[in-house]
């Protein structure tokens, strides 16, 4: 039987439509990509990484998708242990300072609270081990690669592509240009 199930993959974003198969074949046989990407100075370094919101919508949309679907049907396009260590950094320094005061125990706590929502949020995620692709990997040609490759293999019966972005990604020339 196919059924129609929308629902909200990630708090306060989208309302999704997802139509699959409801049997264990089909839930195999769907591929799920999930794609969370960040400004390319977000992502170098020059601003806020700890701020990389699309990580908790990808996040609680793994976590809801995998009720249905085993890790496997999986490919998750996300920067999780890069911002976790970034996020990691400026709980022990209090740098860069997350507010305009200035005072570092009150940035350190305040990144700390960041962080333990992001872990939160990818809990599930980091539990089935972390992202297929992370750090540099997340660009756009990561993505391109994994449709073409899932939309070729025959395995595929449907492909979700979920994608959180602010339109930005890693360089894929590795010479810092996007």
């Amino acid at each position: 039987t196919w059924e129609s199930t929308w629902g909200y993959l990630s708090p306060s974003l989208f309302l999704c439509p997802i139509l699959f198969d409801c049997s264990m074949a089909a839930a195999v046989a769907t591929r799920l990509l999930l794609v969370a990407g960040e400004h390319h100075t977000v992502t170098s370094g020059k601003a806020y990484l700890g701020l990389h919101c699309s990580l908790e919508h990808i996040g609680n949309a793994y976590a809801r998708l995998r009720e249905v679907f085993p890790r496997e049907a999986f490919v998750v396009v996300a920067q999780v242990s890069e911002t976790l260590a970034w996020l990691d950094a400026a709980v022990a320094t209090g740098m860069p300072s997350f507010n305009s005061t200035g005072d570092l125990e009150r940035s350190k706590a305040q990144w700390a609270e960041r962080l333990a929502n992001v872990r939160r949020a990818c809990a599930k995620l980091i539990e089935d081990g972390g992202a297929t692709y992370d750090g540099v990997d997340v660009n756009p040609l990561t993505v391109v690669r994994e449709l073409e490759r899932l939309g070729t293999d025959p395995a595929t019966r449907t492909l979700v592509f979920c994608m959180y972005s602010h339109g930005w990604f890693h360089s894929i020339h590795g010479d810092g240009t996007p």
